[in-house]
């Protein structure tokens, strides 16, 4: 009752009886995990459990000590310089680099059964809109744009900024069906009212499916950008789905 809910399972499976066991047969005598524990008051900060194991010198038993230390300041410093270095600091989305990590190792850890969706998304004429309005203007647009996109999405999803106006996310377990087509549908709109009313933009949208158009990030993101260039092509403010 003590751990926080969101870390109950995790430190249930570090305590478990026989994973320790099983770890000290193996010679992991020692151990630590850092999780979230409650105060009387409900609060919560973190801590770091450090175990040893060792044997009983009078009988067959194995015996766990533990020590407890409270880390919750500098962990949260950690937390807080680990955040700083993996989103972009005008929209608190993930970076290039992170989101490119975060995504492979997604594509490497599941199988070719599920079904996801790349897109590439940028703002139509954002030059233009600097030009005329000011860089100001410009953040503006992008950080609202970003909020309206996010709030769109949902928990799974993977989202980030490449640099400039382009932006890019991960749909997670979708296939193309009438659904993906009416969020890409949904996501060109939250755009386009993104500043209104001061003044109308609109977005352009390129999608590549995976594993359709490819298992590795850098294929999908090839055909996605394909499918980016189509849509500014022909019009802009619409998206288009990658074809062979």
């Amino acid at each position: 009752y003590f751990v926080y809910e969101g870390d109950a399972e995790r430190f249930s499976d570090f305590f478990d009886r026989d994973s320790l066991l099983v770890r000290y047969y193996k010679g992991q005598t020692r151990g630590s995990m850092d999780y979230l524990r409650k105060r009387p008051d409900g609060s919560l900060f973190w801590v770091r459990a450090i175990i040893l194991l060792l044997a009983d010198p009078y009988s067959d038993n194995v015996r766990l000590f533990m020590m407890t230390l409270d880390i919750d300041k500098e962990k949260r410093e950690e937390l807080k310089l680990r955040s700083q270095t993996e989103h972009d600091g005008m929209t608190g989305l993930l970076n290039r680099e992170t989101f490119v990590a975060k995504v492979t190792r997604i594509l490497g850890e599941e199988g070719s059964a599920n079904k996801h969706a790349l897109i590439m998304l940028d703002i139509d004429q954002f030059k233009q809109l600097n030009d005329n309005y000011g860089h100001q203007f410009g953040d503006k647009a992008l950080h609202r744009a970003a909020s309206r996109l996010k709030s769109a999405l949902r928990r799974d999803d993977i989202f980030g900024r490449l640099g400039g106006d382009e932006f890019i996310i991960l749909l997670k377990d979708v296939s193309y069906s009438m659904d993906l087509y009416s969020r890409l549908e949904n996501l060109c709109s939250l755009i386009g009212s993104a500043l209104e009313p001061e003044v109308h933009i609109s977005g352009s949208l390129g999608t590549a499916a995976y594993p359709e158009d490819g298992v590795i990030f850098e294929d999908l993101y090839k055909k996605a950008d394909i499918a980016l260039y189509h849509a500014k092509k022909h019009g802009r403010n619409q998206y288009s789905v990658y074809e062979s």
